[in-house]
């Protein structure tokens, strides 16, 4: 099998297996292989197999790095493992076993997701379109959202923002106010119909 080496950085190198992109290593690693940036070799079986052991083994542990800030979504970590660079199958590999070690679980991260944006007073469509970026299943993200973000809890949330928006807007003309007013909640995502509503009933 024939593989190509060139740096990547200082520290780092980029494998390419038939011309193909297939991960990248620590030079030191690669030294064990007697491999360095600026090569072209044909490798035996055996030390192919080794060498991509270590390619996955390091994908995994720049993964861990990754997963250990916050929850991720599936879709973002293809996208980081991508990004590496990384071979598309050694990447669904990785993410497989993520899975089954529940590092990764789109259900659990949607739900956390949900929550703490809930949290911040945001509304439903704001929710709504931070989770599609996430790249998350939307007949999963809807039905899980639609459990979370209850009637009575969209309209504590409303109200919440009302108050906000109202600290906010003070000139001292009320009409041209409630038009801020109106118009900054309705940016946040909140319907018309609802603001219109809660806002009548404040006055």
């Amino acid at each position: 099998m024939k593989v190509q080496i060139s740096s990547r950085n200082k520290t780092t190198s980029l494998i390419l297996k038939e011309d193909r992109v297939w991960g990248i290593l620590p030079d030191k690693i690669l030294h064990f292989f007697s491999l360095r940036p600026g090569q072209e070799v044909q490798l035996e079986a055996e030390v192919a197999d080794n060498l991509e052991k270590e390619v996955k083994k390091y994908a995994w542990q720049r993964l861990l790095q990754f997963l250990a800030y916050r929850e991720r979504s599936r879709s973002e970590v293809l996208r980081f493992l991508k990004n590496l660079p990384l071979a598309d199958t050694v990447a669904t590999d990785i993410v497989i076993k993520a899975e089954e070690l529940h590092y990764l679980d789109d259900e659990r991260c949607t739900e956390i997701l949900i929550s703490e944006m809930m949290e911040r007073g945001k509304s439903k469509s704001e929710i709504r379109g931070k989770i599609f970026q996430k790249g998350i299943d939307k007949n999963l993200a809807s039905i899980i959202l639609d459990r979370l973000y209850t009637l009575e809890q969209s309209r504590n949330l409303l109200k919440q923002a009302l108050e906000k928006a109202k600290q906010k807007y003070r000139s001292g003309n009320p009409a041209e106010d409630k038009k801020k007013i109106l118009s900054y909640l309705y940016r946040k995502g909140f319907a018309v119909s609802e603001i219109s509503e809660l806002m009548e009933r404040e006055e």
